[in-house]
């Protein structure tokens, strides 16, 4: 499959978005660089079951075909893919998007019976970040922030890949404007951050060019399935609360790495 990171101007995040729920006995990216065998639907549907056990949840085909990880990390409303593997499960579903990590429902937690849980959700259109790890029922690190809102939650320690954007050494170059202008209100951009967290937690990343050693997202499979809520809001009802949280964004500013 063509690298979609090397068809966009190189280095610029344009369209990052996530919604990850990580399953992992150890290390996440592991069994994705041994390539075992995939653990088939049944599995990835008896994932869903035990996170939804009273919804409905059917089979899903995309109509552009999604098939593998890079195409499904953020799935549209009532859609889930899942890619399961001995000692690994991957969850795309946009249920898991959250401001506060550490509020994410016990039963999200509890569904992958793993040692290692990883949360990794970020939208470009408002440059939010929020991610997360358990060890062992344990959360040991949660950070949520964006430009606008500041950051929202940062509780544990911060992990190694963080050190050298809080130290400010991957500041927002403005593309826009007189020089001097409005400095970028954060001293990183949360996306830039959040693909430095999808590389270390999980080996993989979205957008931006790709390093030696990073796994191929095209190459991992998914399932996907159809979401309802009997006791959820209608379709028409999340879309227009989704338009009036739009038009109340500010403007998104660029960012080029």
């Amino acid at each position: 499959m063509r690298d979609k990171a090397r068809t966009r101007k190189a280095g610029a995040l344009v369209g990052a978005k996530t919604a990850l729920l990580i399953y992992a006995a150890h290390d996440a990216a592991q069994p994705l660089r041994t390539r075992p065998i995939e653990s088939g639907r049944e599995t990835a549907e008896a994932l869903l079951r035990r996170i939804y056990p009273d919804w409905q949840i059917e089979p899903y085909e995309a109509p552009d075909a999604v098939v593998d990880l890079s195409e499904s990390v953020y799935p549209p409303q009532d859609v889930a893919y899942v890619a399961c593997f001995p000692g690994l499960q991957i969850l795309c579903d946009r249920n898991v998007m959250t401001d506060y990590p550490s509020r994410l429902p016990q039963r999200y937690l509890d569904a992958g019976q793993s040692s290692t849980v990883i949360l990794h959700a970020m939208h470009s259109a408002s440059d939010t970040l929020a991610f997360a790890v358990w060890k062992e029922g344990l959360l040991g690190r949660s950070l949520s922030i964006s430009p606008h809102g500041g950051i929202a939650e940062d509780l544990g320690n911060r992990l190694g890949f963080e050190e050298a954007y809080w130290a400010g050494e991957h500041p927002v170059r403005p593309t826009l404007g007189p020089p001097g202008g409005d400095r970028y209100p954060l001293p990183f951009h949360p996306l830039a951050l959040g693909e430095a967290a999808l590389r270390a937690l999980a080996g993989f990343v979205i957008e931006g060019r790709r390093e030696p050693g990073d796994i191929d997202a095209s190459a991992i499979p998914v399932h996907g399935f159809e979401l309802r809520d009997p006791a959820g809001p209608t379709r028409e009802e999340r879309d227009a609360e989704r338009l009036a949280l739009i038009a109340r964004m500010p403007p998104r500013r660029s960012l080029y790495l």
